[in-house]
């Protein structure tokens, strides 16, 4: 039974949270990984993943643009990345009894 002693010990091991360690995701907060609908300049794949990563989308478009002089593995990664990224999802604009009644409600208000 020493096999099985020391399977329960592995298992209390692993499931012990580290003293300090944050008790959610990191990327919590993070936006997922989409190309973007509002900040495109070609297919949004530089502007989502600044969106996703923080970084300003100009950083994206430098680094693809040198890659691309650099031998041409800018425009292979940016095609890969806009197959790969899902699309932005488009809001849904409220219905016109939607809009009516949001104009009602404001006027009351007033």
């Amino acid at each position: 039974m020493v096999g099985a002693a020391a399977g329960e010990q592995a298992r209390d091991m692993t499931a012990t949270a580290l003293p300090g360690a944050p008790d959610h995701a990191p990327d919590a907060g993070r936006p997922p990984l989409r190309r973007s609908a509002d900040d495109r300049v070609l297919g949004g794949v530089c502007a989502g993943l600044g969106a996703h990563t923080g970084l300003d989308p100009l950083l994206w478009r430098t680094a693809l643009l040198a890659l691309t002089l650099a031998g041409g593995a800018g425009i292979l990664l940016y095609a890969v990345l806009w197959l790969l990224m899902q699309p932005a999802v488009a809001p849904v604009a409220p219905s016109a009894p939607e809009r009516f009644a949001a104009r009602v409600r404001r006027l009351v208000r007033s």
